[in-house]
């Protein structure tokens, strides 16, 4: 199976498809939680279920890794300073 690369705030990670998927799922499954903050008033806290698009476009985003590139980049290594 082919890789994807997994988003999560700045930070990108390659992992295999199916663990993307399994990564998926698990947020599919988890309530989303928020704090908002407003000066002279009590936070408030919100907790609901995401929608799809706030699973796959929000903190965390999977998107595919064509093999060629990954092949490329994994030749590459880590960037110099």
């Amino acid at each position: 199976m082919g890789k994807v690369v997994v988003q999560f705030r700045k930070s990108s990670y390659v992992v295999d498809a199916d663990v993307g998927i399994k990564i998926v799922e698990l947020l599919s499954d988890a309530e989303l939680y928020i704090s908002k903050y407003e000066a002279g008033k009590p936070s408030k806290h919100h907790i609901f279920s995401p929608s799809m698009k706030d699973i796959l476009y929000g903190e965390v985003s999977v998107k595919s890794l064509p093999a060629n590139l990954y092949e490329i980049a994994k030749l590459a290594g880590e960037p110099d300073e």
